[in-house]
């Protein structure tokens, strides 16, 4: 007869599931397992406790007398009992809300005018049609580095790639646009994209992101995607901007 777990574990594989999935389910277990090890741990200390506490009735009968109705003298103070066991640690509350965004700043002061450089040197006397020419004409290790051209490594990096991995079964190709401009308020960061095998882009109508950058700007959790502390929501995820998200199912 299969355990709890592997009937979890059967009907991922049948669902499709992911790697991602099959970890949350291995930390499901783990935590249940560990919860249901404290419960037995408090049941036996109660038990403990209950065992070795002293029958009141008796310590009574034992101080006042069984045939006397007036108590006898108060006896001395007894010594300090030992500490008591520590108690079960209670569930952790939940996360409070996030505080109001601070007022800006008041603009500082103008600085002073720096001192004025030396004079360049002089350019090249060629026109920007010859320069063209003579960067086409030059071969090996004398061509241009990628790096040489500003921003055009960024550009290059954004395209995004097909995805080719493959979960439970045959890679899958399909990409579907998910579109969660409705949900944008200036202050949630995760939403929910559904069961999902991988993100293709994110895109928004915020400036100057437009399109946004895996592990810096967002990262995957589970079926959902979660903005990083590098976006501020209440400007790049503010409710009236648009923001479309391409995931392969």
């Amino acid at each position: 007869m299969l355990t709890t777990k592997e009937k979890r574990i059967l009907d991922l594989a049948e669902r499709g599931g992911t790697d991602k999935e099959l970890l949350i389910l291995e930390e499901i277990s783990a935590l249940e397992d560990k919860i249901e090890e404290l419960k037995q741990k408090f049941t036996e200390t109660i038990k403990e406790v209950k065992d070795n506490a002293p029958d009141l009735n008796k310590v009574l009968d034992s101080i006042k007398g069984k045939d006397s109705e007036i108590p006898g003298p108060q006896g001395e103070k007894g010594d300090k009992g030992d500490d008591g066991l520590q108690g079960v640690q209670g569930p952790r509350g939940e996360k409070g809300e996030r505080g109001d965004r601070g007022e800006k700043g008041e603009k500082g002061d103008k600085g002073e005018a720096g001192i004025d450089g030396k004079d360049g040197k002089d350019g090249s006397p060629d026109t920007p049609e010859q320069v063209r020419d003579k960067l086409e004409e030059l071969k090996g290790e004398e061509r241009l580095d990628i790096t040489a051209i500003k921003g055009l490594e960024e550009k290059i990096k954004a395209i995004p790639e097909r995805p080719t991995t493959t979960f439970f079964g045959p890679g899958k190709t399909k990409i579907v646009k998910i579109d969660l401009s409705d949900q944008l308020n200036g202050v949630l960061k995760t939403f929910f994209l559904g069961t999902h095998y991988g993100i293709v882009s994110v895109n928004s109508s915020s400036s100057p992101f437009g399109a946004f950058r895996e592990s810096v700007d967002y990262n995957e959790s589970g079926k959902n995607i979660v903005f990083t502390s590098a976006i501020d929501a209440s400007v790049s995820l503010a409710q009236g901007q648009s923001l479309i998200v391409k995931v392969l199912r």
